[in-house]
């Protein structure tokens, strides 16, 4: 029962949760190490999983778990520099790949309690699942993504639409 519901888990799930643990580490070998430490706990926690809540929910809440831990562990190392890998690419290949960094940046520079909405609401979430995963109401959960949008506009530079 434990590996067809793991196995379940990642099938419908797995990019998301990836893309999650992912967004909370800047480097790759970082990233690397948060999607195994991931796996490795959903393992662990599938038997404490209670069929009356959402399995989506509580893979996600254990992916943002995990993720604050790391970024918790971050926080007493030194400081790591942001690297960017650059690769030849055609013009609009880079351009893309701009836009992609700044909104990335602009994501980054987000106070974690918005970067956590937004990370969620990117990977799909609706309003009541990312309320459940953070342990907030829905309400908060708009509040949260309207400031986030401000914040990205501003550091972004967008006009408001």
């Amino acid at each position: 029962m434990r590996r067809e519901r793991y196995t379940e888990l990642l099938r419908e799930h797995g990019r998301g949760l990836t893309q999650v643990v992912g967004s909370y580490a800047r480097r790759a070998e970082d990233r690397e190490d948060l999607v195994q430490d991931l796996a490795l706990a959903l393992w662990n926690a599938l038997p404490n999983y209670r069929v009356e809540a959402s399995l989506k929910v509580f893979a996600y809440r254990i992916a943002t778990n995990l993720a604050i831990s790391h970024l918790r562990r971050r926080r007493r190392v030194v400081p790591e520099r942001e690297t960017v890998d650059e690769a030849p690419s055609p013009e609009a290949a880079l351009d893309e790949a701009d836009r992609r960094r700044a909104l990335r940046g602009a994501i980054d520079a987000l106070p974690l309690s918005l970067r956590q909405v937004v990370v969620l609401r990117l990977e799909g979430l609706r309003y009541v699942e990312i309320g459940d995963v953070l342990g907030i109401s829905e309400k908060n959960v708009s509040v949260r993504l309207t400031r986030a949008r401000q914040h990205l506009r501003d550091h972004i530079g967008v006009p408001p639409s």
